[in-house]
């Protein structure tokens, strides 16, 4: 039969397998219970830097936008422009400027051509009229390229919506 030592080893023996059975099932489940929060910390950092390139994009879809709409802006103020100096200042068609220009601007039409010691002829207007160009300069400025004579000048013009129009208010 077995003596009491060998069964006190016994009992010992089998604490010692069964508690270090117990270790390695704790430590395992330890792991893998870190393995989940690090693998859940890597998709929250993720999905952090997925939603912050979307809102950069979105951003710069916005400024786009905002740049797109300004730029369409500027481009029919320079077609409205245009337009104004082809028929209203080159051709003369109306006798007065007055609404085109603001209130507060007391322009005269000889203050969009360019200045000469002469009037100018048909042959200028005409010539003018097919070398006109006008582009945005800044703010909002336009630049009207003007040729007399083979000599290029320039006149400024600031022209703003006023309500659903567009007026003048400036000129230099």
């Amino acid at each position: 039969m077995r003596t009491f030592g060998q069964i006190l080893i016994g009992i010992i023996l089998g604490a010692l397998v069964g508690g270090g059975c117990m270790w390695a099932y704790i430590a395992y489940s330890d792991y893998r219970q870190e393995q989940k929060e690090l693998a859940q910390q890597e998709m929250d950092q993720r999905q952090a830097h997925k939603d912050s390139l979307m809102r950069i994009r979105a951003m710069q879809d916005e400024h786009l936008q905002v740049e797109e709409k300004v730029e369409a802006e500027r481009q029919l103020m320079c077609e409205y422009l245009t337009t104004f100096y082809r028929e209203e200042i080159l051709d003369d068609h109306s006798s007065s400027l007055k609404p085109f220009l603001d209130d507060s601007c007391h322009a005269e039409r000889s203050d969009f051509l360019p200045y000469t010691s002469e009037k100018l002829s048909k042959d200028n207007r005409r010539i003018m009229e097919k070398r006109l160009r006008i582009a945005h300069d800044h703010d909002d400025w336009y630049r009207v390229h003007l040729v007399v004579d083979g000599a290029t000048t320039y006149r400024y013009v600031q022209a703003k919506r006023k309500g659903k129009d567009i007026v003048i208010y400036n000129i230099r």
